[in-house]
């Protein structure tokens, strides 16, 4: 590995510890003379005769467990895929699944149902939302079998984010907002987002959030699906006009930027200059690649207003067009992109890329590093870069080579982040 090893290894630690789910939560909510802080907003609790904790995602477990201990709950659930062992009095944890819903799912949905339908006035519904949360509480329309048979469909052929949340909300009766309609108290909502730009409709199939698509969007999204008969149902999700007569208040928490933030401290500590590019980093992997080596190239050549050493810092959630069965993801594949593109370049540099819930893909890795270690390593071992890319083999070239970073469970997702250190 490159001089830069410890220093990459710490980077990619100091991000992650900057979303851990416990951690954004202590510092964005606390326990004050009886009155609950969260962010700017005070809660008098003691208005409030009952308290109820929701927490749905990967990151429900260390999310939940944080609330318990500051405020007692006389009810809940906990949905996540993930093993839980909390003390929380009342609030009942369910087993359910990602990226498809399972039975679990389905109980957790009608277990939020009906809590919400017993709920009054004063009433408190504390929402805990993290990445995952779409599939991990659900309550179709449908039979499971065959709403999960449409969404595996979607989920493998290419549909947006937007287009699968689209047909989940039309087929759910809690997303899109509708829980809301049953929920007579004040909500107040934690969220990790896992969506870039956080755009809290989308996050969780906007499970208290107000829907932004229409009818219209929903038959177009239909027209798509060849095949099922699901264009029989109306789209009746929760309107902007709905959600502004319910007491609602939604918190994004940690997000992409947050990570992307995090990382440029670690660097600027170190005595790096840094350029944050920012969470956009969307869309085809190939053409993310480019921009990124465009933007490398103009900073070693002095464009954007860096000196060495610098770092690059950058977060997004690019897309892989697999054409032929290989082993990766969509961080090693950027990676190996780049180090086809950076073998030309000058001067002692790492790229790095990397998911932040510790599963990139198919793989047994959350991501990779580029350096002229692993370059060399390549080159010693005759390894052709442009192979491993027309196979759809980033994972093994990194495995083969040093590069690999090995998966983690961070129980928490902001999408993918990365950085180019230079010297």
């Amino acid at each position: 590995m490159s001089v830069w090893a410890d220093t990459v290894e710490e980077a990619i630690d100091f991000a992650l510890g900057c979303v851990r789910a416990d951690v954004v939560c202590k510092n964005f909510c606390r326990l004050e003379k009886g009155d609950f802080i969260a962010g700017k907003l005070e809660y008098e609790l003691k208005r409030f005769k009952r308290k109820y904790l929701i927490a749905v995602g990967k990151a429900a477990c260390p999310m939940a467990k944080y609330m318990c201990e500051i405020m007692d709950f006389d009810g809940g659930l906990i949905a996540t895929d993930k093993g839980c062992e909390v003390n929380c009095r009342n609030v009942v944890i369910f087993k359910s699944s990602h990226p498809l819903p399972n039975e679990e799912s389905v109980k957790a949905g009608e277990y939020l149902i009906n809590l919400a339908k017993g709920s009054k006035r004063d009433d408190l519904f504390v929402f805990l939302i993290s990445g995952g949360a779409s599939s991990l509480i659900e309550k179709p329309k449908i039979e499971l079998n065959e709403y999960k048979e449409i969404v595996n469909y979607m989920l493998h052929n290419h549909f947006s984010i937007e287009e699968i949340n689209v047909i989940r909300k039309a087929l759910s009766q809690i997303k899109g907002g509708k829980i809301l309609r049953y929920i007579n108290g004040e909500v107040v909502s934690f969220v990790i987002s896992d969506v870039i730009g956080d755009d809290l409709s989308v996050i969780g199939s906007g499970l208290t959030y107000y829907d932004k698509f229409t009818q219209r969007d929903f038959v177009e999204v239909c027209q798509k699906l060849k095949g099922f008969d699901v264009c029989g149902f109306d789209y009746d999700s929760f309107s902007k006009d709905d959600f502004l007569f319910k007491r609602v208040t939604n918190h994004v928490i940690a997000s992409n930027s947050t990570a992307c933030s995090c990382l440029g401290e670690y660097f600027k500590s170190k005595g790096f200059n840094v350029l944050n590019l920012g969470s956009y980093m969307k869309g085809k992997v190939e053409w993310v690649s480019d921009v990124l080596f465009d933007t490398i190239k103009r900073a070693v050549n002095g464009n954007m207003g860096v000196k060495p050493p610098f770092a690059l810092v950058f977060g997004g959630e690019a897309t892989v067009d697999v054409k032929k069965d290989g082993k990766g993801g969509r961080c090693q594949h950027l990676a190996l992109l780049m180090a086809q593109k950076l073998k030309s370049l000058p001067g002692d540099f790492s790229f790095v890329s990397f998911a932040t819930d510790g599963k990139d893909g198919n793989s047994d890795n959350a991501g990779a590093i580029v350096d002229r270690d692993i370059l060399k390593k390549a080159e010693d071992l005759g390894l052709n870069v442009k192979e491993y890319i027309e196979t759809f083999n980033s994972s093994i070239f990194f495995e083969k080579t040093g590069g690999a970073i090995k998966s983690f469970d961070t129980l928490s997702n902001v999408a993918d982040i990365g950085f180019f250190v230079y010297k």
